[in-house]
């Protein structure tokens, strides 16, 4: 079950990028060279230093105390291996902080670039551009999206308060405004974790709420994470122009387990029970409780099952939920309720940062009893305000018609009938479109070479990953762990020998062999280690490749054998010269007994592997993609000294993109294995964030002429180039995209897909402030059987939502069209959801 709650404070990002000239010249040509100065720099930062402080205070402290500490220092000389390990010093503490970060998807890119290189020297710079403030965000709120608490500061500041106590205020047409408080305690171990309290209050109504809940992450197929919660809930409740009074007061406990999400559409399965027990009651009498009962006590189980899924952007989900109810004073069966859910969520996003949403529902419900034995309040009544089937539920089931024109239990009767009906039908539609936006990610930092490219290298590598879990779970895996056991027999053999010689007293030669055997025998240990502890997990593949492969280089097993021979040689003549003999065979055993691990582990490559021959059609493009790349060279080259800032960033940008376009090209048609992975380096898109890159050096190219033609100069000579370019892309793309590709690698990209959505939406779709205006309609009806019906009724109106982050918050009046006798013209509705972008 998501966590993504969403809140955020409304501050403004800081635009602007270190302005440097990117260096026109490779690393390796630099060699040498005086570092006038290195920086690491966040792009993504607030304005204000105390405010930057707040959200990045993890990051920025361990940047700043690793400054100091980077193996490339201001006042040295430049060089490749220097530059390559601060950047993996600066990963390195990127990592440690995401580690202790609540968020559940995170993007981290770490761009390192040489800028103002002359003569005299260059200067160093790392970019880095994290989604910590994004974490900062949307990590605020608890499972209930509807109450914001102050937990926002301590989880921004990057701490975890233990009890959180928050203000409540609010308003609707029933109520009037109202106010109250919540606290929440999280408890560490045992089967509950949090406990939260609430309670609201104004003249004439009151709500309270008490209740533990937790939950546990089982990661299997059918439950992959279960919550639970026992509670109580008080209300008492008014109707807006009525005497009306609904008091209810309910004992509940209740599971709810979902399944592991599929990776075609995301889809994953939930269910759940509760148990509830009460009582009901309401100041009625008369024909206003025709079949049904004013007070009485309360039981009853309920059970419901339902879908998620997920398309592109857009989500949705389907629900059904069954009641029984007992009979007051006894156990029989006195009612039944059936309810029926779905929902569906579009967003377009015709351009970055700028989203059109279409939210629907389609509801509908009926109550069966061949005793009328139905409290009052558990017959089906709307307003703007609907209600859930299981209180306090992270899976929201509405039970109930919701017509915005309403206030809360407005609508509830149907001509000459009692108080609520039993059966209800429902439709609701809310559009929402940006007007004003300030994005998580500034246009011009999305825009940036470096941040796209790293960003396709992190997501490729995210893949690759997901590579490792493919092979994993595939049935002939358990096969190649099955196969180990006699490496670890030999291994524990070697154990009683080495024991030995490592109690003796030994030259120091053969110290020194006995030394290096041992780092060889600690690894392989290790590794084999690492494979019990998670025999069917990801983890294992790494060392199962380095305990099986062939290759003498990466060999654990080979390592150590040699090591071994090397050791049996030394101790010949020596004080030891007894255990030669079992050294040599431990070596023999070892070479021998790993045979049939690699023959099973070779199977599973097999699914990991192309024929290089298939890919011939496309690499036959190659050479017509390449002379396509450069013949743009010398256009760039005529632009060297362009004065217009705007001008010579884009060209640096293209400039940049047609380097990496060109690496990947020369990468793909040289000698050597691995051939698809090369081509799909080249021309696979990573989300449109970092999309392939010839793709990459059209964009910029269009952005380029755009740029040319704003400062009053030509764009016509880049026209015919460009246009050879995205032929010979369109060429070769076409020839590479029917070939089917091996069984993990697909398995890989469709496992991967929730992560080039999330990176997706935090690059191009979150804002962290949005405005959007709102149009709503609305359709409902009530009716009993032998009674009547209230006949479809309508709503319509305007509202405006702002959305923090991922939270929005909409208010607006809704229309009551075709209104009756005693009817208002319409009602305010407010609402509070989240957008689940990172899904």
């Amino acid at each position: 079950m998501t966590r993504l709650a969403a809140f955020a404070a409304a501050m403004l990002l800081c635009r602007s990028v270190l302005a440097g000239v990117t260096c026109m010249q490779s690393s390796a040509e630099l060699v040498g060279r005086n570092v006038n100065d290195v920086q690491i720099v966040t792009p993504l930062a607030f304005p204000s230093a105390t405010v930057n402080r707040l959200f990045f205070s993890s990051l920025g402290d361990r940047l700043a105390r690793l400054k100091t500490a980077l193996a490339i220092q201001k006042g040295k000389k430049f060089t490749e291996e220097n530059y390559n390990a601060g950047r993996l010093q600066i990963a390195g503490a990127v990592q440690g902080v995401q580690r202790q970060s609540l968020q559940r998807i995170q993007v981290t890119v770490t761009a390192p670039a040489l800028e103002d290189c002359d003569a005299n020297g260059l200067t160093v710079v790392y970019r880095i551009y994290s989604t910590d403030v994004i974490s900062s965000a949307i990590s605020m709120v608890e499972i209930n999206p509807t109450k914001i608490t102050q937990s926002l500061a301590p989880l921004a500041a990057g701490f975890n308060s233990s009890h959180v106590i928050s203000p409540v205020v609010g308003y609707n047409a029933s109520r009037g405004v109202f106010g109250g408080t919540a606290m929440n305690f999280k408890m560490d171990g045992g089967i509950f974790q949090t406990f939260h309290v609430s309670s609201t209050a104004t003249t004439g109504s009151g709500e309270a709420e008490m209740s533990l809940s937790g939950q546990r992450d089982f990661g299997l197929k059918f439950l992959n994470l279960g919550e639970w919660r026992i509670g109580y809930n008080y209300s008492n409740d008014a109707i807006a122009h009525s005497p009306t009074k609904l008091h209810a007061g309910t004992l509940d406990a209740q599971f709810l387990g979902s399944t592991r999400p599929s990776v075609l559409a995301s889809l994953m399965g939930r269910y759940g029970v509760a148990v509830e027990g009460g009582n009901r009651q309401a100041n009625l009498s008369g024909p206003n409780v025709l079949g049904a009962i004013a007070s009485a006590s309360y039981g009853a189980l309920k059970g419901y099952a339902g879908v998620s899924f997920g398309i592109g952007r857009d989500v949705g989900a389907a629900s059904y939920g069954i009641q029984v109810g007992k009979s007051p004073g006894s156990i029989d069966v006195g009612y039944t309720k059936h309810l029926i859910d779905l929902k569906f969520k579009q967003r377009f996003l015709p351009k970055p940062h700028v989203p059109i949403q279409l939210d629907s529902g389609f509801n509908a419900g009926w109550i069966q009893s061949s005793s009328h034995q139905v409290p009052v309040l558990e017959r089906f009544y709307g307003g703007n305000v609907a209600r859930e089937f299981v209180s306090g539920d992270s899976w929201k089931i509405q039970d109930g018609p919701q017509l915005r024109s309403f206030p809360q239990f407005a609508f509830n009767s149907v001509p000459g009938g009692p108080f609520g009906a039993t059966r209800f039908l429902s439709a609701n539609f809310t559009f929402a479109s940006t007007l004003r936006h300030y994005p998580a990610v500034p246009d011009d930092v999305l825009l940036d070479p470096a941040l796209r490219t790293q960003l396709g290298f992190q997501l490729k590598v995210v893949k690759e990953v997901f590579v490792g879990d493919c092979e994993a779970r595939t049935s002939l895996f358990p096969v190649v762990v099955t196969s180990l056991q006699p490496v670890r027999l030999v291994v524990t053999e070697i154990e009683s020998w080495n024991t030995r010689l490592n109690a003796a007293s030994l030259p120091q030669a053969i110290a020194d062999l006995l030394s290096d055997f041992d780092g060889h025998l600690d690894d392989l240990k290790e590794d084999l280690a690492r494979v019990a502890s998670k025999p069917k997990g990801g983890a294992a593949v790494g060392p199962v490749r380095r305990i099986t492969t062939p290759s003498p280089g990466n060999s654990l097993i080979l390592q150590l054998a040699d090591s071994g021979d090397a050791l049996a040689a030394g101790v010949v003549g020596s004080s030891v010269a007894s255990e030669e003999m079992n050294i040599r065979e431990s070596a023999r055993k070892l070479r021998e007994e790993v045979k049939p691990a690699r023959e099973a582990f070779a199977k599973v490559e097999a699914l990991n592997t192309a024929d290089p021959a298939r890919y011939d059609p496309v690499l036959q493009q190659m050479p017509m993609l390449k002379a396509a790349l450069e013949a743009l060279q010398p256009l760039l080259d005529a632009l060297s000294e362009q004065k217009d800032d705007a001008v010579a960033e884009s060209r640096d940008a293209v400039h940049d993109y047609l380097v990496e376009s060109v690496r990947k090209v020369n990468a793909a048609t040289a000698s050597g294995a691995d051939v698809y992975s090369k081509l799909d380096d080249l021309l696979k898109d990573w989300g449109a964030v970092a999309p392939a890159s010839p793709k990459s050096v059209l964009e910029a190219v269009a952005a380029l002429q755009k740029a040319l033609l704003q400062s009053g100069g030509s764009a016509q000579s880049f026209d015919a180039p460009a246009a050879a370019l995205k032929s010979a892309f369109q060429v070769a793309f076409g020839a590479w995209s029917p070939i089917k590709r091996p069984p993990i690698q697909s398995c890989a990209l469709a496992e991967a897909g929730f992560v080039f959505r999330a990176a997706d939406a935090s690059f191009r779709e979150l804002n962290l402030f949005q405005v959007s205006p709102v149009g709503v309609f609305d359709l409902a009806r009530l009716s009993t059987p032998g009674i009547g019906s209230t006949g479809l009724r309508y709503a319509a109106g305007p509202g405006v939502r702002l959305s923090l982050a991922t939270l929005n918050i909409t208010l607006g009046y809704a229309f009551n069209l075709e209104k009756r006798t005693k009817e208002g013209n319409g009602a305010f509705f407010f609402s509070l959801d989240v957008s689940d972008l990172f899904r």
